[in-house]
């Protein structure tokens, strides 16, 4: 069997369910649906300055993640079975709550679960 070179195009892999257009979505704040669920049609990685972050696409809008989930969607990304359940409409946030780290700086943690 020959190798598969897509394979290889990590930066390219479609993480966005179809027929959704991020472009003219909005933007909202994870802090927007504490005490809710969100289902998630897809996501991408930003990388910047502070490194890398996650923006999910749920709800119609693009909700920026706390850092600490990004190696989580990264595994995602990476893990062909993964991203199909997420295109598919099979994952979603649960119990997303505040939460405020010994440094005092304030952020929000969420549960992952099937759909």
């Amino acid at each position: 069997m020959a190798f598969d070179f897509s394979t290889l195009n990590s930066a390219s892999k479609k993480t966005v369910r179809d027929g959704i257009s991020t472009k003219d979505l909005p933007e909202a704040k994870l802090a927007d649906f504490v005490g809710k669920e969100l289902i998630v049609d897809g996501f991408f990685i930003n990388t910047g300055k502070k490194g890398d972050w996650v923006v999910v696409i749920a709800d119609g809008k693009k909700v920026s993640m706390p850092s600490q989930y990004t190696d989580q969607f990264k595994e995602i990304k990476n893990n062909a079975d993964a991203l199909a359940d997420v295109l598919a409409g099979k994952l979603k946030l649960t119990n997303i709550r505040p939460y405020e780290t010994k440094a005092g700086n304030k952020t929000f943690l969420v549960d992952f679960a099937s759909v």
